[in-house]
């Protein structure tokens, strides 16, 4: 027979015998089977301008498991995303850079450098995000927002402020309705101690103060309205709530779904110029113009739209033309 463990809930375990006359079958996944499984979804970035993301992969992920599991059935299905990942990141040694899954040489670069400048503060904001750090997060979306409204990247980075904000208005809202316990603990222990010994208690509270101010300043400076959160900083905590508010006024003036859509259209425009078909091009193009009209890309696509237009298409077959007639 075979004894298993039930989890009914996250603090109740239960052990239960199961006959060998009730078993119809079992298997047990060989050890290759799961080291694959941990790594078949992975994807080359979407967004990519350094090898580091792709070395990263390479050396901690896909290389590993060939070393450990030569003689896999998987090996193949491995050794053919290396290639990919390899033939990629070659690209990027060379000077191309891939941005939402478009690839510009370096001739093309000063003519999408608004879109690729606006793909960076994406990448640092999508960091941001992982790491939890929603100020940082506010302050990157708030910088699309600014220099690029026109972008892909301001786009996507919607749905993650969306996301954002409330995670970092708890917080501040937590730590606004903490800070007179704060402050009061503050003054309990300069009361507790020793007059003769207040001095450095004094120092480390001024310390405290001065790193206060120079968020706010060092903020200020970059043109952001956002910064660490402080639990004595009154001043601060009080200014970005007025901030978060008028963020949030902001957002939901914006039409989160038809931007979303309206990138979409962006990459099928995109996708149906690489690969020749222009009336698809023609079709996502003018729903595009309509969806999003201040898309910074517009006039680029039109041109490749136009140029593809003119260019003949290759000779058919003879054979295949007859073969048709009949």
């Amino acid at each position: 027979g075979l004894t298993i463990e039930v989890q009914y809930s996250p603090t109740i375990v239960e052990q239960r015998f199961i006959p060998k006359a009730d078993i119809a079958s079992s298997s047990v996944a060989s050890s290759d089977e799961a080291a694959y499984a941990a790594i078949a979804k992975i994807t080359p970035p979407e967004t990519a301008m350094e090898v580091s993301a792709y070395d990263v992969i390479l050396t901690e992920k896909l290389r590993p498991f060939l070393k450990q599991y030569p003689a896999s059935p998987r090996a193949a299905d491995v050794k053919a995303l290396i290639a990919r990942f390899e033939a990629e990141r070659k690209r990027l040694a060379v000077g191309d850079i891939k941005v939402a899954g478009v690839w510009y040489d370096p001739a093309a670069y000063a003519e999408a450098k608004y879109q690729i400048d606006a793909a960076r503060i994406l990448l640092a904001l999508q960091a941001q995000m992982q790491a939890k750090n929603y100020p940082a997060v506010l302050n990157s979306f708030e910088a699309l927002k600014r220099l690029y409204p026109g972008s892909l990247a301001y786009a996507g980075a919607v749905p993650l402020v969306v996301e954002a904000l409330p995670k970092f208005d708890q917080q501040l809202t937590f730590t606004l309705r903490n800070l007179p316990a704060t402050l009061a603990q503050r003054q309990a222990t300069i009361d507790r101690t020793p007059v003769e010994q207040r001095a450095p208690v004094a120092q480390a509270i001024a310390n405290e103060n001065a790193r206060a101010e120079a968020a706010q300043k060092a903020a200020e400076r970059a043109q952001q309205r956002f910064f660490p959160l402080l639990a004595y900083d009154s001043k601060g905590l009080a200014t970005m709530q007025t901030s978060a508010r008028d963020l949030a006024k902001q957002l939901a003036a914006i039409d989160a779904a038809k931007l979303t859509a309206a990138a979409a259209l962006v990459r099928q425009t995109q996708a149906a110029l690489d690969r020749g078909d222009t009336a698809a091009a023609t079709t996502s193009l003018e729903r595009l113009k309509v969806a999003w009209p201040q898309y910074e890309g517009l006039r680029r696509l039109e041109l490749r739209l136009k140029t593809a237009e003119a260019t003949p298409s290759p000779s058919p077959d003879p054979a295949v033309g007859a073969e048709k007639k009949l």
